[in-house]
């Protein structure tokens, strides 16, 4: 029996959990486009290669705000998770919390508890390790990207001059 607790993320998250070299390679093909477009045109005063370390800046954003969902998914698997494991009566909300947010709690918890715990286990260590690879992608993305939005047109000015001189 498979649960669908675990495939109740967000399209991002799924998208990011299920192949986050997606944003490795949107982190290689935004400053691979700007030098490009830096050099058909062949102007010092073109600025496409500085523009894409601001949107590298824009990428590293977005990777942090998603980061910020799959942690709360790993929560939410934890929390469940250790509540299915729980011999006894579970926990109930108080009902000023709202019926609807009782109602949704005790469905939640009666997927935990008739989850496969080895499925949910594996789930919960594949986000942790999502969640790991984004820190390292938003990082090198911010770093990166302010560096190149902060001295890519003297970069593109000094590379520029460089093969003209091999040129004449």
């Amino acid at each position: 029996m498979t649960s669908s607790y675990h495939l109740k993320l967000k399209w991002f998250i799924r998208l990011v959990q299920l192949n986050p070299y997606l944003l490795i390679a949107l982190a290689t093909i935004i400053p691979v486009v700007g030098i490009i477009v830096n050099y058909i045109y062949l102007d010092s005063n073109s600025i496409a290669f500085p523009r894409s370390g601001a949107l590298l800046v824009c990428l590293a954003v977005m990777s942090v705000y998603v980061n910020h969902y799959v942690g709360a998914e790993v929560s939410t698997h934890k929390f469940f998770l250790e509540l299915g494991r729980t011999k006894g009566h579970p926990p109930k909300l108080p009902p000023e919390m709202g019926e609807e947010a009782c109602r949704e709690f005790d469905e939640h918890l009666k997927r935990a508890k008739s989850d496969q715990t080895a499925h949910s286990t594996k789930t919960v260590s594949d986000l942790e390790n999502v969640k790991d690879r984004i820190v390292t992608i938003e990082f090198s993305t911010g770093v990166l990207g302010t560096f190149i939005w902060g001295f890519g047109d003297l970069f593109i000015e000094y590379t520029q001059t460089f093969i003209k001189l091999i040129a004449a």
